[in-house]
C-alpha cells in the first residue's frame, strides 16, 4: 500500500544525531583531554623548577656559604683559596652532573666570582633576578646558550640559571647565580606529561565510549518507543489497520495523484449490518472478535496500491487508486464484499454478517477527499435502508435530506412523548445490593419500532436538539427516582450529560427546576460526563460543575482511562467517582494491561475519596475480580440489562430475593469476596 506523507521518510542529508553527538563529545573530551595535560604539565614544570631551586639553595647553604663565612663581599675579589676552594666544590658539582658552574655578585651586583676567571671584577647590569635575590628571594630562569657567557661551555644540554640570596650575616651580602643541568629533569617532565597525557585520554577514551552506548541504547529506546507511539496515533488499537487520520491523508495522495495521471480514485465505505445485535446478544469481547476477523479478510483479494482502514465503530473504508474505467471499481467492491461470503467463527459461535457498502467515484460524485468520504457514506446508508449490499452514491438518495427529515421527526417525537428511559441497574460489590440504576433513553418510532440511542442521540447532538432531549432525559429520570422512592425503593438514577451540555450555563437552572418539580433530594441524581468533554472547554465545564455540585447531585467522570484525562487533573473538578471503561474491564481475567489500570485507579480514587463503578461486567468472574480489586460498584450485561421501568422492578425483586437467599453463582449473582 502506498505511503503517506505522514509516515516515515529517510532524513535530509547529513549526519543522524546519535553520529553528530559521538564526533562533537569526541571533540569536545579531546579539548578537555589536551587542556588537562597542558595545565598539569604546566604544574609538573614549576614543581620540578621549585625542586631544582631548592636543590641549589641547599647546595648554597652547606657547600658555599661556609667557604665565604666572615668575608667582605664588598671589600674586592675574593683571596685565592677561597677561590681554590669554589673551583673545587664548582668541579665536585660538574663531576657529579648536579652543577655546571657559580658565580657570586656582591651587594652592587658586581662579580667577585666565577669559575670562568675572566669575568672576574665586571660590574653586571642590575637584572630582575639579581634583584630578586638582593631582596631575599630565590628566583630562576633557563639559561641562554649561545650568550658571550657560555660559548665556550660546548654541548652541556639544557640549563637552569638559579639565583640564591648569600646569606653571610643578618642580610644578604649578595647572590649567588647556579648553573644547574635541567636536561635529565626536562625529560623526567615530559615523560610524566605523556604518561599523564595517556592516563586521561585512556579515560576519556572509556567515558566516552560508555557515554555513547548509553545514548545509543537511550536513543534506540526512544526512537522505537516513537514509532511504536506513531503507529498507534495512525493504527486502530483493536484491529491494526490504519486509522481515519491515516486514511484520510492517503485519500488525499491518492486523488491528487490521480489528478495528476488521469486515472480514477474511489472511496468505498462499509458498515456491519445487524452489529449492534451482536454486541447485545454475545457481549462486546465477542464483537471486538468479529471486528479483528473482518480487519483481517478486507484486505485480502485488494491491489497494493489500496488502502484499508478502520474508521471507528463497525464503519470500515477503502481507498481505491490508479483506476482506469468504472468497471475496474465494481470488480474491486466485489472482492470487497467477498470477505463476507463464508461464516465468522467466534469462539464457539458461528455468525453470518453482512455489510453495507457505499461507493463515492473521484470526478463523477466530487473531487475533494473529504466530499468523496461523506458521499460514499450517504450513499452506504442509502444501501443500508435497501437491505444491504453495495450502492454507488445517488445525489437522490442523498442523506441530507434524510438528516432533515430525521430531525423533523425527532422533534415530533419529543413533544409527543415517543421517547422512552430503560434503566441498567448498577450494584455495591461489597454486598450485591442495587444502589441505583442508569437512565438509557430509546425512541418508540411509530413505524421503525424501539431505536437505541445510537441511532438519534449523535444526530441530535449535531443540531439543536439535544437540548431538548437533554431536558426530557432529566425531568423524566427524576420523576422516575420519585417514584421509587414512594414505592420504598432506594434508589439514584444515573444520567449521561453530552459535551455541549458540560459547558451549557443554562443547565444548573434546568436541574434545579426538575428537583423542585417532583420533590426529589438532589443526591438522588448522578450526572455521568466522558474525559473528552471535560477536557474541550475545562474552564467552562469546571464552571458549571462546580453550581451543579452547589446544588447537591453527585458528579461520575463516565469511560475513565479512555480520554486523556488524569487523576492529577480531576481532582480539580468536583465529582464524587469514576467509571472505569469496559475495555479496561475486560482485561481483569486475562492480566492485561487493563488489570493494573483498574488496580491503581480504584486505589488513587479512593485515596482522593471517590467511589469506583465497574463498567461492561459480562461474567460471575469479574464481578468477583473487582470485589477483590476494592472497585465499590459494579454495572454491566451480566448483573443486568437496560429495561423499563416494569421490568427493572420484576429483576431488582428476583435479585434482591437471591442476594438474600445467598444463591450461587449458577443463578448470576455472587456475593464479592470481602
Amino acid at each position: 500500500m502506498p505511503r503517506g506523507r505522514i509516515e516515515p521518510r529517510l532524513a535530509a542529508a547529513g549526519l543522524p544525531p546519535t553520529v553528530s553527538f559521538g564526533v562533537l563529545s569526541a571533540v569536545v573530551m579531546i579539548v578537555v583531554a589536551f587542556g588537562l595535560q597542558s595545565t598539569m604539565h604546566h604544574r609538573i614544570e614549576s614543581r620540578a623548577r621549585a625542586d631544582a631551586v631548592d636543590s641549589t639553595r641547599f647546595v648554597t647553604r652547606i657547600a658555599i656559604e661556609p667557604v665565604l663565612q666572615g668575608r667582605d663581599l664588598s671589600a674586592g675579589e675574593l683571596p685565592v683559596q677561597v677561590r681554590n676552594r669554589l673551583d673545587a666544590v664548582v668541579r665536585d658539582g660538574v663531576d657529579k652532573g648536579v652543577l655546571q658552574r657559580i658565580k657570586i655578585f656582591d651587594v652592587t651586583s658586581r662579580l667577585v666570582y666565577s669559575d670562568n676567571a675572566r669575568q672576574l671584577g665586571r660590574q653586571t647590569p642590575e637584572s630582575p633576578e639579581l634583584r630578586s635575590g638582593l631582596a631575599g628571594r630565590s628566583t630562576s630562569k633557563f639559561a641562554d646558550i649561545v650568550d658571550g657567557d657560555h660559548q665556550d661551555e660546548g654541548d652541556v644540554g639544557l640549563l637552569l640559571e638559579v639565583y640564591v640570596p648569600l646569606q653571610l650575616g643578618d642580610r644578604p651580602d649578595g647572590v649567588v647565580e647556579l648553573y644547574v643541568p635541567y636536561a635529565l629533569n626536562q625529560a623526567a617532565v615530559r615523560e610524566q606529561s605523556r604518561q599523564l597525557l595517556a592516563l586521561l585520554v585512556g579515560a576519556l577514551s572509556l567515558l566516552w565510549l560508555t557515554l555513547m552506548a548509553i545514548v545509543a541504547t537511550v536513543s534506540g529506546r526512544l526512537r522505537d518507543e516513537l514509532s511504536r507511539n506513531r503507529y498507534q496515533a495512525l493504527h486502530d488499537a483493536l484491529t491494526g489497520l490504519p486509522s481515519r487520520v491515516l486514511f484520510f491523508d492517503r485519500l488525499e495522495r491518492a486523488t491528487a495523484a490521480s489528478r495528476r495521471r488521469g486515472t480514477i480514485a474511489a472511496v468505498l465505505v462499509l458498515d456491519l449490518d445487524g452489529f449492534k445485535d451482536v454486541n447485545d446478544s454475545y457481549g462486546h469481547a465477542v464483537g471486538d472478535l468479529l471486528l479483528q476477523q473482518v480487519a483481517q479478510r478486507l484486505p485480502v483479494g485488494m491491489r497494493d496500491s489500496d488502502t484499508v482502514a478502520r474508521l471507528g465503530g463497525d464503519e470500515f473504508a477503502a481507498v481505491l487508486s490508479d483506476l482506469t474505467d468504472l468497471p475496474a471499481i465494481d470488480r474491486v467492491a466485489a472482492s470487497f464484499m467477498a470477505a463476507f461470503s463464508e461464516p465468522f467463527l467466534l469462539g464457539c459461535a458461528e455468525l453470518r454478517v453482512m455489510p453495507s457498502v457505499g461507493v463515492a467515484v473521484q470526478g463523477r460524485d466530487g473531487d475533494e477527499p473529504d466530499e468523496l468520504l461523506r458521499k460514499a457514506d450517504a450513499a452506504m446508508y442509502a444501501a443500508k435502508r435497501a437491505g444491504g449490499g453495495l450502492a454507488h452514491y445517488d445525489p437522490d438518495r442523498d442523506d441530507a435530506t434524510t438528516r432533515l427529515l430525521a430531525l423533523a421527526e425527532m422533534r415530533e417525537a419529543i413533544e409527543q412523548g415517543q421517547l422512552r428511559l430503560h434503566y441498567q441497574p448498577s450494584v455495591r460489590l461489597h454486598d450485591s445490593i442495587v444502589t441505583g440504576a442508569e437512565a438509557l433513553v430509546r425512541w418508540e418510532h411509530p413505524t421503525r419500532g424501539l431505536l437505541p440511542p445510537s441511532e438519534f442521540v449523535p444526530l441530535a447532538e449535531q443540531s439543536e436538539l439535544i437540548a431538548p432531549l437533554t431536558a426530557w432525559v432529566i425531568d423524566a429520570a427524576a420523576r422516575q427516582c420519585r417514584a421509587w422512592l414512594d414505592d420504598d425503593l432506594d434508589m439514584c438514577v444515573a444520567v449521561n450529560l453530552s459535551a455541549r451540555h458540560v459547558v451549557d450555563e443554562r443547565l444548573p437552572a434546568l436541574v434545579r427546576a426538575a428537583l423542585e418539580r417532583h420533590a426529589l433530594p438532589a443526591y438522588r441524581i448522578v450526572f455521568e460526563i466522558t474525559e473528552t468533554a471535560l477536557i474541550n472547554r475545562p474552564d467552562d465545564a469546571r464552571r458549571v460543575l462546580a453550581e451543579l455540585s452547589a446544588l447537591g447531585v453527585n458528579i461520575a467522570i463516565d469511560d475513565f482511562g479512555t480520554g486523556y484525562a488524569t487523576l492529577s487533573w480531576l481532582q480539580h473538578l468536583p465529582f464524587n467517582a469514576l467509571k472505569i471503561d469496559r475495555s479496561f474491564v475486560a482485561d481483569v481475567m486475562t492480566g492485561g494491561p487493563g488489570l493494573e489500570l483498574v488496580r491503581y485507579t480504584t486505589q488513587l480514587a479512593h485515596a482522593m475519596g471517590k467511589a469506583v463503578v465497574a463498567e461492561g461486567v459480562e461474567s460471575a468472574a469479574q464481578y468477583r475480580a473487582l470485589g477483590q480489586l476494592g472497585c465499590d460498584h459494579a454495572q454491566g450485561f451480566w448483573i443486568g440489562r437496560p429495561m423499563p421501568d416494569g421490568e427493572f422492578r420484576s429483576w431488582l425483586a428476583g435479585w434482591r430475593a437471591q442476594v438474600q437467599d445467598g444463591t450461587s453463582c449458577s443463578s448470576r449473582v455472587v456475593l464479592a469476596a470481602h
